[in-house]
């Protein structure tokens, strides 16, 4: 092999790297901005299911704070929603979970950027008494689409300039 050769093919190797390198690095930050979004709406999610379900709570009023739950529930992207009586979470009030909704993801992809469950907690009080307890956890679905989506775009961007490079290398003899 010529030395033009060898230098084409350490020169598209070299980009090849560095631009692979550069995808993996975007995609380890897009997945800590994402889940810390994430972290962000489970908290938020909690704050606001708690405002309208605590007076419900507190006078017992099972079939309404259900409803609402449920409301809340459909609503959103959650995989648990979870209400605890006062006593270290025990008896559960009212938990749904029940979601079905997948990533649309290849479960490699899943097993190459795992999550922990994302989980939101709120107390209702009434006066200074712990009445109930309340957890809302996001559906990880949405964050494995984001990701998958910049993984493919990170890939065909890499596939190209791999092409490109290597490419420009057999114009050389």
């Amino acid at each position: 092999m010529k030395l033009s050769r060898q230098l084409v093919v350490i020169h598209s190797v070299i980009i090849g790297l560095l631009v692979i390198g550069y995808a993996w690095l975007s995609l380890l930050n897009i997945r800590q901005l994402t889940i810390q979004e994430l972290v962000n709406q489970s908290s938020t999610s909690a704050q606001y299911l708690v405002e309208p379900i605590a007076k419900l709570v507190i006078e017992g009023e099972k079939d309404r704070f259900k409803s609402k739950i449920d409301v809340f529930y459909d609503s959103g992207n959650y995989s648990r929603i979870t209400l605890y009586g006062n006593e270290n979470f025990m008896p559960i009030l009212y938990e749904r979970s029940e979601l079905d909704q997948v990533a649309d993801v290849p479960s490699w992809f899943i097993k190459l950027f795992p999550i922990e469950p994302i989980v939101g907690e709120k107390e209702i009080y009434n006066g200074l008494d712990r009445v109930a307890f309340l957890e809302v956890q996001t559906h990880p679905f949405a964050f494995y689409q984001f990701v998958w989506r910049q993984f493919l775009r990170y890939f065909v961007g890499d596939i190209i300039c791999w092409c490109d490079c290597v490419g420009h290398g057999h114009c050389i003899d």
